[in-house]
Order: structure tokens, then C-alpha cells, then sequence
């Protein structure tokens, strides 16, 4: 299948209504080889090819009848003119002729597609193949792909992946800004006036987009500044798209938790991982997914994304994985991405610039292992505004610091004596709070992991020798 070939199914698709693929399924054979045109039907429509060329304008347009007559039966002799004929009154006619005949030919393999309950068969249809190895080949994931397959918009995205990266790429770029301004809303009159009219995503547009997402790595898909946020990660946020993951008696249920797991695991754009940070951790609709936890661990271990995405990674992944998550910390020591910044106010100097003070991933990540470890912040010289309790929970971020780079150090320190003295705790027991400290208590991970330090142990920064 070429692109010449995408082209002209979109274009006869938007002519032919292929609104009623689901429910004539069942009744098509399975086997794609029951659609092949007979040597006497080809012959016939290669005569009629010919007789497209002929000097009496009548005969042309009774050919030209007859073949529109055969439709997805002529698509070969059809297919042959436009690429050898050398008429070119013949190649045009056979153009104008091959759209509705492609559309013809498309619906009947989805037909046999649908039929296919065993997945028996073979069957050519643009992105198919790579369908059945993302999400399945049960009759879930076929009527899933014969949902989106039947927008024109959506087979001209799919058809662009035999395209190559790149081309698959700059096709994704164009549909996410069509949906987006569809979602806007807003169109232009040629006297200037905008109109508003907003619409919704439908949930095969989303699905569809996913699935050419999966496949294609970011690198590939143009992006601007404007437009970072537009996605995969805000469509999936669209009501078409929860009322699907979210509701198990969904038609599409269960097939699309599938494709959205493979679309999870394929993010590699640390842009959007900013996006999809919220969405992974309690509460979030990707939650429950296998795939949340390892990306997680990959944004909280990331260079390339912002210090509150890697701060709310660790949050979501401590919370939930409680002790088993002490390795992640512990390679986490010696990351100086910085978080946030702490404003401490200046209440002694009012005319004077506030007191800023960093807080850096590394002590974050500190004050993970202090949470699960029953210690307290202030203990290792965490500093905190004017006014404000120590927290409660110490999984949080805004309102503590170091006041210096030599308390910092000397916690790294301090803690790294503790360890020495009380060893590694165990990933499986989970700390008890104190009596009254207000704090939750992490879980215990289903299957307790071996815990390891990390090459070369902690590897705390060296004490800083006061001046003298």
C-alpha cells in the first residue's frame, strides 16, 4: 500500500458512507482471498480501461458507466492505468473512477476483517498489523480498530505510518492542532467575523491518535512552544476518553485500557511527562496502570525535566510503594536539580529583599527517606518559614530548605551515620509514625523487593571544614 493509495481512500471515503462496517461483519467471509476480482470480471474492466481511450466521447462515457458500475471490482484495472496507460485522458478518467472503487475495496476488507473472529487470516488494511501486535487480536481489540478505522481523517493518519517516521510524525503534529482547534472552536468568516463553536473529541479520533503515538517516537512529531501542551496526555483527559477507561461496561473497554498501557509505555518526550505527571499518581486516571510506576521512576530519574515533576514523581512513588522505593532515593542523593524556592521573608530587615533558600531534589529526596525511616526534618536542619508548623507530612514540597550549603552537607552526613549505625531498612516492614506526629504510613509493597545501595554506597558530599 502506498500513499497514493491512502490518498485516494480518503478521498473516496468521504464519498461513500462506511457508517455500517459493524453490523454487515458478521454476515462477510473472513478470508481476504473470497475478495479477489475474477479473471473474467478483470478482463472485462481492463476492455472497458481501454475503451476509456476511445475517439467517440460517447463510448468513453458509457465506459466510464460501466466501470463506475463495477466499483471495488475495476480498482485493479484501475490501479494499472493510472501507473502504465499511456493516455492521459485514460489515466485521468481512471483517476476520477479510483476513489469511491478504493473506498469500496476498503470496506469489504473491513468487513472480512470483522469476520475474522479467529484471526485466521491476514488481512491489508493501513496500521493493522501493528495494531494486532500493540493490543491484541481478540474481537475486543478488532472492533476497537474498526471503531477509528472508520473515519476518512483517521485513515489518512493511519495510512501515513508506511510513510516512515517522519511522515507519520508531521501527521500526528497536524491532527492533534485539527483536534484542538476543534475542541476550540473558533473559526474565521472570510468578512473577519469569528464564530465559536466548540466540539467535543470523539473517543475513535482519541483512540486512533494514541495508537500513531505509540508507534511514532517524539523526535519525529513537529512541536512549538504555543503548542507543547497539545497531546496525547490532554485528549486522554476528554470526556469521550473517560467515559471509556473509566467505565468497565464500556463497549471498548478493555481493549482500549490496553492500547492506552502501550501508549504509556512508549512516552519518551519529557514534555510531556510534565503532563503526565498528575495523571500517574493517586487519583490520577492512570493510576492503576503497570506502566505508571516505570515511568514514574524514569521522569524522577530524568535530566531533562523540571525539579517539581521529578519532586512529584517521588511523591506518588513513595505513597504508594512505601520502603520498597529506597533504592530510587538513594540514586537521588547527588541530583542538584532544584525544586522550588523557599521564601523565608525577612521580618528583621521589612525594606530588604525576602530570604530565599533552595530546595534541591537531593533534599527531597532526603526527606523521603527521613519520612520512611520515622525521622523528623528539623532534626537534620531543615529550616522553615516564619510562622508555619513543621508539616505534617513530610511527602510535600514548598515549605523547607537548607539556609546553607553546609547544613545541607552536614545531613547528608548525619544521615549517612544513621545508616551505619541502624542499616538499611527493610523494604517490607513499614515505619510506624510517631505518637501524635499526624503523618500517614506508607504501605507495604505487595512483593518486597531486594533493597541495594547503590555502587559506592551513598556517597555522601565531604564535610566542609569551618574557617578558621
Amino acid at each position: 500500500m502506498n500513499w497514493r493509495y491512502g490518498a485516494l481512500v480518503l478521498a473516496g471515503a468521504l464519498a461513500l458512507n462506511l457508517a455500517g462496517i459493524g453490523g454487515l461483519g458478521r454476515a462477510a467471509s473472513p478470508d481476504p482471498k473470497d475478495l479477489a476480482v475474477p479473471p473474467e470480471v478483470l478482463s472485462k474492466a481492463r476492455l472497458l480501461i481501454q475503451q476509456l481511450g476511445s475517439d467517440s466521447y460517447r463510448e468513453r462515457e458509457q465506459a466510464q458507466a460501466e466501470l463506475a458500475k463495477m466499483g471495488r471490482l475495476a480498482r485493479p484495472a484501475l490501479l494499472e492505468a493510472m501507473d502504465q496507460h499511456p493516455n492521459p485522458e485514460v489515466r485521468f478518467r481512471a483517476s476520477l473512477l479510483l476513489p469511491r472503487a478504493s473506498a469500496e475495496d476498503l470496506k469489504a476488507r473491513l468487513e472480512a476483517f470483522l469476520a475474522d473472529t479467529e484471526a485466521r487470516y491476514e488481512h491489508a488494511l493501513p496500521g493493522l498489523s501493528r495494531f494486532r501486535k500493540l493490543v491484541g487480536t481478540d474481537v475486543k481489540a478488532r472492533n476497537l480498530f474498526a471503531e477509528f478505522v472508520k473515519s476518512p481523517s483517521n485513515l489518512e493518519l493511519l495510512t501515513t505510518l508506511e510513510q516512515g517516521d517522519a511522515a507519520a510524525g508531521r501527521a500526528v503534529a497536524d491532527r492533534r492542532y485539527l483536534l484542538f482547534a476543534q475542541m476550540q472552536g473558533q473559526r474565521i468568516l472570510p468578512n473577519g467575523q469569528i464564530i465559536h463553536e466548540p466540539r467535543q473529541v470523539s473517543f475513535a479520533d482519541i483512540a486512533c491518535l494514541l495508537f500513531v503515538e505509540a508507534l511514532v517516537p517524539s523526535k519525529y512529531i513537529p512541536s512549538t512552544p504555543v503548542f507543547g501542551h497539545v497531546g496525547g496526555s490532554m485528549f486522554l483527559q476528554q470526556p469521550a476518553s473517560h467515559a471509556v477507561l473509566n467505565n468497565p461496561s464500556a463497549a471498548h473497554h478493555e481493549a482500549y485500557r490496553r492500547l492506552v498501557g502501550a501508549w504509556l509505555a512508549s512516552r519518551d518526550d519529557p514534555n510531556e511527562w510534565n503532563n503526565l505527571v498528575h495523571m500517574l499518581g493517586p487519583g490520577g486516571v492512570l493510576q492503576n496502570f503497570p506502566q505508571a510506576q516505570v515511568l514514574l521512576r524514569r521522569i524522577a530519574n530524568s535530566d531533562t525535566v523540571p525539579g517539581w515533576s521529578k519532586a512529584q514523581a517521588l511523591i506518588h512513588l513513595v505513597r504508594r510503594n512505601g520502603r520498597a522505593e529506597i533504592p530510587t532515593l538513594l540514586a537521588l542523593f547527588q541530583d542538584d536539580t532544584t525544586i522550588t524556592q523557599v521564601w523565608f521573608g525577612n521580618p528583621g530587615l521589612p525594606n530588604q529583599p525576602p530570604i530565599q533558600h533552595e530546595l534541591r531534589l537531593r533534599d527531597f529526596a532526603l526527606a523521603c527517606m527521613l519520612y520512611l525511616t520515622n525521622q523528623r526534618l528539623a532534626d537534620y536542619g531543615f529550616r522553615f518559614p516564619p510562622g508555619q508548623a513543621l508539616p505534617a507530612n513530610q511527602l510535600s514540597y514548598g515549605n523547607y530548605a537548607f539556609d546553607s550549603e553546609q547544613a545541607r552537607q552536614a545531613a547528608f552526613v548525619k544521615f549517612g551515620f544513621w545508616l551505619l549505625k541502624n542499616g538499611m531498612p527493610e523494604a517490607n516492614t513499614p515505619p510506624t509514625p510517631p505518637s501524635g506526629s499526624g503523618r500517614e504510613t506508607p504501605p507495604a509493597p505487595s512483593v518486597p523487593p531486594r533493597i541495594k545501595v547503590p555502587p559506592g554506597g551513598i556517597n555522601p558530599p565531604p564535610v566542609i571544614k569551618p574557617e578558621r
